[in-house]
């Protein structure tokens, strides 16, 4: 009997060249059960940097670029807690901005038409002026006033706002 006792040191030195054309058939059944828990925080939203009107004299307050929330407060009778002074808002957006009357103390929230049938409570809006909230009068008699000039809303007898965003809203509910 005879052994093999030799090495192979040979390479293998070929080059697999094939191509696999096989095609994916298989379906996908699973359902998507994720809730999306994101919060919208544009504009849109809600999101505004807030700027508290105060008065002790006829102020212009010049709006910036970013979305603000003009807050001006007012009585439950319409009567403004800013004094008999005219304030303008200079550069109010009506597509980004927004203007909150806040009623301290009060008890509930008012829509726009409500807050102009309040006694002695008037709000004009035209090309000339823009819009003009003339509040009622204090107990010297004496009415403090708001303007958004540029600002020309068409409406029919009580204020109704449909061109920018208005809040008529009570202290308490603030967010």
């Amino acid at each position: 009997t005879s052994t093999d006792t030799s090495t192979d040191t040979s390479t293998d030195t070929s080059t697999d060249t094939s191509t696999d054309t096989s095609t994916d058939t298989s379906t996908d059944t699973s359902s998507d059960t994720s809730t999306d828990t994101s919060t919208d925080t544009s504009a849109s939203a809600g999101t505004y940097t807030i700027i508290n009107i105060s008065a002790t004299e006829d102020t212009t307050v010049t709006a910036t670029d970013d979305a603000e929330d003009f807050r001006y407060e007012v009585s439950d009778a319409g009567v403004s807690n800013e004094g008999a002074y005219t304030v303008t808002i200079d550069g109010f957006d009506a597509a980004a901005d927004k203007l909150t009357l806040v009623i301290v103390n009060g008890a509930s929230n008012l829509t726009t038409s409500e807050f102009d049938q309040l006694a002695n409570v008037e709000v004009t809006s035209d090309g000339i002026s823009g819009t003009q909230i003339l509040f009622a009068p204090d107990s010297n008699a004496q009415s403090g006033k708001l303007v958004l000039p540029n600002i020309e809303e068409s409406f029919d007898g009580d204020w109704t706002a449909t061109t920018y965003t208005v809040e008529i809203i009570a202290d308490t509910n603030l967010v």
